[in-house]
């Protein structure tokens, strides 16, 4: 679906006290819950796991923004820090503290509008500014336009080996503390995300029935919780009430403030399990990404040829068919042909 810059723009004019937390994490299956969480136990099972944890993880904030301005999603120095700040007062006693270890910024009106899971624009911005290894966590903060009501979404653990350039978080620039996005506008947006990127479910995944969110000690609910619903209860049988404060419910930021035990115990697991080889302290410099793929060039001038996009294209192509159907079985149109020359590296 397109939007015009109208009415993107209209958007943000809406009251953001209506708006409920919409989060675009992976919504895994059953079965690839079942399947992940039977790999994770492998690859812990031989681990000698330290479960007083204390690791400093490394942030680099990528700040992408179209001007020099709040309202264009420039953040200062001081803004950035402050969501740190409370990253680590919310992970306080989980074994994970957060220091920051650089800031970029970068002007690109097609990443800071765009940069939503749905497309490879999110592809193009992280493979050109994430730093590191698979424990380094990379922020970046956009605007969403193209995904109106988005608040953020973050890759899990065990996906790092097969995309170690998506890793990360991607969350919307007034979600930091301080900012113009009421209710959510405590900086739990980040710290809601990097649950997910430490290995967390969502509170409801699953609903009522077992296994949930894969973690003995948070109440099963039967579906997000929005604003701050003290004392509901989606799944009577368990007479527990619905974990409202927990990060990982869609809560008011207000309403947030807990990490159960076993939520903590859960990420020291994952990050043995999934991160811990890529781990440096504090002080060290930052190693080097991984290489970075190579563009894949067509074999004739698709700008020109009102083709449409087919696997003839090699590699590149077929993920833009795989993630945007529109534009694998239509004929050239002016975004897909902009989309497709940015992302594979083609000439137009």
């Amino acid at each position: 679906m397109k939007f015009t810059l109208a009415f993107a723009l209209g958007l943000l004019s809406i009251s953001a006290a209506s708006a409920a937390r919409t989060c675009a994490t992976e919504d895994r299956s059953p079965s690839k819950i079942a399947a992940k969480q039977a790999e994770f136990l492998k690859k812990i099972e031989p681990l000698r796991i330290n479960a007083d944890a204390d690791v400093q993880i490394p942030v680099i904030f990528n700040v992408v923004h179209i001007g020099s301005t709040y309202a264009q999603g420039y953040l200062t120095d001081e803004e950035v820090k402050s969501q740190v700040d409370v990253l680590n007062s919310d992970y306080k006693g989980t074994g994970f503290q957060f220091y920051l270890a650089n800031i970029t910024r970068t002007i690109n009106a097609n990443w800071y509008n765009s940069a939503d899971p749905n497309t490879n624009i999110q592809n193009q911005m992280k493979e050109a500014l994430r730093q590191g290894t698979e424990a380094t966590l990379n922020v970046y903060t956009v605007a969403f336009n193209s995904y109106p009501g988005l608040l953020g979404y973050a890759t899990f653990p065990d996906s790092y080996v097969d995309e170690p350039f998506d890793d990360g978080v991607v969350i919307q620039w007034r979600t930091l503390p301080g900012g113009t996005y009421t209710p959510f506008d405590l900086g739990r947006t980040l710290t809601h995300e990097v649950g997910h990127w430490m290995g967390l479910y969502h509170t409801f995944q699953g609903g009522c029935a077992a296994p949930g969110d894969s973690v003995s000690d948070t109440a099963p609910e039967a579906s997000h919780a929005s604003g701050c619903p003290k004392g509901r209860d989606t799944c009577t049988s368990d007479k527990l009430l619905d974990p409202i404060e927990n990060y990982m419910d869609y809560s008011d930021d207000g309403c947030m403030d807990t990490f159960t035990a076993g939520q903590s115990a859960r990420m020291v697991q994952m990050w043995a399990a999934y991160r811990q080889s890529g781990y440096y302290p504090p002080g060290t410099p930052t190693p080097p990404s991984p290489p970075r793929p190579s563009p894949v060039p067509c074999p004739h001038d698709v700008c020109t040829t009102g083709k449409p996009l087919t696997s003839e294209c090699g590699d590149c192509a077929a993920q833009i068919i795989a993630a945007d159907p529109f534009c694998g079985s239509n004929s050239w149109d002016s975004i897909c042909v902009s989309e497709v020359a940015s992302v594979c590296g083609l000439s137009c």
